[in-house]
């Protein structure tokens, strides 16, 4: 029979049933099938079960209604790999519970083209195994709360897998766990994550290997004693973390050693050692702004990382972390329409700024100059910089550079290079401090070439 169509199925019981409670077997099409106020209960006793599921669900239009779907090998698996099912088909289910079933509870495969997949208030109680496994799929709309799954490995929800990754999809959930790895999300591409993950162990979330264009909105984390979300793996890409909060004994907020453009905004952190880590040069175009981590015993870290970019955030005193602030040297022995010019013994540039006091302290400098020759190596530069507050010496904090190589390298004359200084004294620097830097000529020492440029200005960065 190629289509099923206009059955309804209410009031009904499945108990210790060899294979599945109740079954659409997946080959023909569905239209208009429902089934609603329906119980099953120990099916799946044939001990290795193709399916022994409560419910087995797929190809087709679909609707489900008030299921309770306890003990059985699996709870609801939903799969649709018929093509003929049609982009506009959905299976739908509604107020469905499934307990304490020996595998999955939850276990959805539907292909990219065969039905859409919604869920609204459905749960997931101490599963066997995993509260919800969706992989091979596509276009899921998946709102459901999730309590205590025992896990396989101490992990309790997975999205996505490397033999079937999952797309194109929105998931609400709401996690409770006493799990290493509540949540885990693995080959995830153009997804979006809300709801929460409430742990008393080790982590919330962990993002690994090929996830790309997700964003997490407004995803709390609680709880949890080790990291809230860790996100790393090869070719993960383009994350987003806007809002939410991570809030438990957490050693890390958020930790990223392998992703490319990062993004974290808008998020609190309450009780985490580090709000951010970022510390490994494989993390490239990492952001975090408009955060706010008081009462955290660190700023963040983010030493080795590609291109980070911290700003307009409030550290764990409530201070507040600027943008980068540029400026220009306002001094020197040899004023040119490029700069000041340092090509010989003696010469210098300088220049003053005085940072306000709700400032975050710095994390590093740069020094921008215009270079005047051409060099395969780095560029020698003497730097000297004091710092002090009100009803401080001058040179409170001060920081001494002979031989400081430039950042830059295999520059071509009149190429932008730059320095950076980055040691524990310019660490020290903080709000309040008046601030001085100034740069001098430094001797060749081979490979690298004597100071001969333009310098221009600095850039001061904060943590």
């Amino acid at each position: 029979m190629g289509v099923y169509e206009d059955i309804l199925v209410s009031d009904c019981t499945a108990e210790e049933c060899w294979e599945s409670g109740f079954h659409t077997e997946t080959g023909p099409l569905k239209k208009s099938v429902a089934l609603t106020n329906c119980t099953s209960l120990n099916n799946g006793q044939k001990g290795a079960p193709a399916f022994g599921a409560g419910f087995a669900l797929g190809n087709g239009n679909i609707t489900a209604s008030n299921l309770i779907s306890v003990g059985n090998y699996r709870g609801f698996y939903i799969v649709d790999d018929n093509a003929a099912s049609g982009a506009d088909s959905v299976i739908s289910l509604t107020n469905c519970q499934a307990r304490e079933n020996t595998q999955n509870d939850w276990e959805i495969a539907a292909q990219a083209n065969g039905s859409r997949v919604i869920t609204r208030n459905c749960s997931s109680r101490e599963a066997g195994r995993y509260g919800l496994y969706v992989y091979g799929s596509s276009r899921c709309d998946i709102e459901m709360d999730i309590s205590f799954p025992t896990g396989q490995g101490g992990v309790g929800v997975i999205l996505g897998s490397a033999a079937h990754p999952a797309s194109n999809s929105r998931f609400n959930l709401r996690i409770e766990a006493s799990l290493a790895i509540p949540l885990n999300i693995t080959y995830l591409s153009d997804s979006e994550i809300t709801g929460y993950v409430k742990n008393d162990s080790d982590n919330a979330v962990w993002l690994t290997s090929e996830c790309s264009n997700l964003t997490f909105h407004d995803f709390d984390c609680y709880g949890q004693t080790v990291i809230g979300l860790y996100i790393s793996g090869a070719n993960t890409a383009n994350i987003i973390i806007d809002g939410g909060i991570s809030e438990g004994s957490t050693d890390v907020g958020v930790q990223s050693a392998d992703c490319d453009n990062l993004t974290v905004i808008n998020r609190r952190f309450v009780g985490a050692t580090t709000p951010v880590s970022i510390s490994n040069a494989n993390v490239v175009d990492a952001r975090v702004e408009n955060c706010n981590w008081k009462g955290a015993t660190n700023n963040p870290i983010y030493a080795n990382a590609t291109t980070p970019y911290f700003a307009n955030n409030f550290d764990k005193d409530g201070l507040f972390q600027p943008p980068p602030l540029t400026i220009s040297f306002v001094d020197g022995s040899d004023p040119q329409d490029s700069g000041y010019e340092i090509d010989l013994g003696g010469e210098y540039a300088r220049t003053y700024f005085t940072l306000p006091s709700t400032w975050a302290p710095v994390s590093r400098i740069k020094i921008w100059a215009r270079s005047v020759v051409a060099d395969a190596e780095e560029m020698h530069l003497e730097t000297v910089v004091n710092g002090g507050a009100d009803n401080e010496a001058y040179n409170t904090h001060t920081d001494t550079q002979a031989n400081l190589d430039s950042t830059s390298t295999n520059f071509a004359a009149d190429d932008i290079i730059y320095w950076i200084i980055d040691s524990a004294s310019i660490n020290a620097l903080k709000g309040g401090d008046s601030v001085e830097v100034k740069v001098l000529h430094e001797a060749a020492v081979a490979p690298d070439c004597a100071t001969d440029a333009f310098f221009r200005a600095i850039t001061v960065e904060f943590f």
